[in-house]
């Protein structure tokens, strides 16, 4: 099963900066606009490292990696940046509101030692993509470090981590921020053994499922390929042996899954025929009548062409 374990995380020093100029998103939902805001926000928001703009002039010498290696190693330096004296897990809530419903997610950063993916206890559900593949391998052999962690699943039904988390909650987090679309972020350093231990017997006979971050998670499998075949085999686990995960239960109710758009190309002619084959399909009279559909149904498509809309269950 999982192998999930404490570190020592790279936490941004509050004493610093405000955290809540330093937050940003996953790194392929930033648009160039966006990008731009959160360079204006902070010279030390950590888009600059995770996600750093291409400039006039970038070489091999010099471009967004080599610029993401200095920020990071000079916030290190200048204590932007401090890592964490103890090995420990990291508390994380979220707290949302959806269609006007206040939501709160809670889980856990930690290290999970890598595993092929599908032949372990780890499994995808995505197809990859060699560009941005390359693009966050070149980041991870510059800075040597996840500056991004992967959102991940797993089932339980004992609610013993449930309810240390939540007690913990109840305490001051070391971090609290608001993103830019109002939900609020807090972080709690957990480092007593006690409390570590409960977290490692939950996750020690347990599956995890990637919901966010498959080319970070396959990345990491190439990286450690890599640093193999560089240094001599070694009896005990390295630090390339693992990734950074934000690990919550799936039957946590916080947890929201919402439809996903996607444009598909070269539709056939007769698309309905060969749809009817395998749908019900029953025509909408508007994207709104769609959506209430989807949310009411399982096993649900809406599905728009031209000026005709249907939704298929």
């Amino acid at each position: 099963m999982a192998k999930v374990i404490p570190f020592k995380g790279v936490l941004y020093n509050t004493s610093r900066v405000d955290a809540g100029v330093v937050l940003a998103p996953p790194y392929d939902i930033i648009t160039p606009e966006f990008q731009d805001e959160l360079y204006r926000k902070s010279p030390y928001n950590i888009v600059r490292v995770d996600f750093g703009k291409e400039q006039p002039g970038d070489d091999e010498a010099d471009n967004k990696y080599f610029r993401a290696k200095r920020y990071f190693e000079t916030w290190i330096r200048d204590e932007i940046l401090v890592v964490s004296r103890k090995p420990s897990f990291y508390a994380y809530e979220i707290s949302y509101v959806i269609n006007g419903e206040e939501k709160r997610l809670l889980g856990f950063l930690g290290l999970v030692k890598l595993e092929e993916l599908g032949q372990g206890s780890i499994y995808p559900h995505e197809c990859t993509y060699s560009k941005p593949k390359q693009d966050r391998l070149t980041l991870l052999r510059r800075c040597m470090a996840n500056v991004s962690p992967i959102f991940s699943l797993y089932r339980s039904s004992d609610g013993k981590l449930f309810s240390l988390l939540t007690e913990i909650t109840k305490s001051k987090p070391y971090i609290e921020a608001t993103d830019s679309v109002g939900a609020i972020h807090r972080l709690w350093q957990v480092d007593e053994k006690m409390d570590i231990d409960v977290i490692k017997e939950e996750m020690e006979d347990k599956f995890i499922i990637i919901a966010d971050g498959h080319h970070r998670y396959e990345t990491a499998l190439e990286f450690q390929k890599a640093m193999r075949e560089k240094r001599a085999l070694s009896a005990n686990d390295e630090p390339y042996d693992y990734i950074l995960m934000f690990l919550t239960n799936m039957l946590d109710r916080g947890l929201t899954i919402l439809p996903t758009h996607r444009l598909v190309k070269e539709i056939p002619d007769g698309i309905n025929t060969k749809l009817s084959e395998y749908f019900e399909i029953e025509k909408m009279i508007n994207n709104f009548e769609i959506s209430d559909k989807i949310s009411d149904g399982k096993h649900v498509f809406g599905f728009f062409k031209n000026q005709d809309k249907f939704w298929y269950l």
